[in-house]
């Protein structure tokens, strides 16, 4: 029932105040740079796009933050651009820090399975036919293993930004408040997971699509887009991107409302 009502509340929320919808599409605009320098083969043009790849990771965690303010302010009435700024400004240093720590693991995840991966391989080729295929489910099974910690870590703590913002702590305090809201409502936060998988992953499928359309091989049999057709679809998903962040983002806030412990 929280994934569901919330999900109301967000619709509610962003139609009543569609300066959500602004705020996310400058978020498009800035990732526009990054979309059209995958058919570019200017050095200069991927140089600079790289450092504005840097800056947007420098800029997120305030964006990030200010949205949040926003969505919370949105769901109980109207809200504004002040909101942005002053809560983007006020939790950017511990989201930055949240951010590092999610840096850290995620390097250390990499490495734990690129070794695990890297043994593993080398035991199948060593164990010859007679183990081989033994030697490959077990590896295939350490993977699915990782695959499953990946995925019920990102579960337990994807809230830690609405935490912090919604419930003015620090970063560690941001992820185990998360920790602690999803630990009660499970199965209404699988729901919520659920719904915002498949929003992602209908958009995703819509930028892989423009990713391949930009820079088509023969094996795709996809055709080149022109000049006028790339402004559409970059136009596109630029409005997609601005619709989809202020829903998504909202109803992040909107649900854990519904979840947040209480506060100690």
């Amino acid at each position: 029932m929280g994934a569901i009502s919330a999900g109301r509340q967000t619709v509610t929320a962003v139609a009543r105040n569609p300066i959500l919808i602004v705020v996310a599409l400058v978020l498009g605009l800035v990732q526009v740079p990054q979309l059209l320098a995958q058919s570019a083969n200017s050095t200069a043009i991927v140089t600079v796009t790289g450092l504005l790849s840097l800056l947007f990771l420098l800029l997120y965690p305030f964006f990030f933050g200010g949205i949040i303010g926003m969505g919370n302010e949105a769901v109980e009435g109207k809200t504004s651009h002040g909101t942005f700024v002053s809560a983007g400004k006020a939790n950017y240093v511990s989201l930055f820090g949240a951010y590092l720590i999610l840096m850290g693991v995620a390097i250390l995840y990499v490495i734990a399975l690129f070794v695990v991966t890297a043994v593993g391989g080398v035991a199948v080729v060593s164990a010859g036919d007679a183990l081989g295929g033994v030697a490959f489910l077990a590896v295939a099974g350490v993977a699915l293993v990782a695959f499953l910690l990946y995925f019920v870590l990102f579960f337990f703590i994807q809230f830690f930004g609405q935490a912090i913002v919604l419930d003015d702590v620090g970063a560690v305090d941001g992820f185990k408040r998360s920790v602690g809201a999803v630990r009660g409502h499970k199965l209404s936060t699988l729901g919520y997971t659920l719904v915002l998988s498949l929003i992602g992953g209908i958009f995703g499928a819509f930028g892989a699509l423009f990713a391949l359309l930009q820079n088509p091989t023969t094996a795709d049999g996809l055709p080149t887009l022109s000049p006028s057709a790339a402004i559409v679809a970059v136009a596109v998903f630029v409005v997609l991107t601005g619709i989809v962040g202020a829903f998504s983002m909202t109803y992040g806030v909107a649900f854990y409302r519904q979840i947040r412990p209480a506060a100690t």
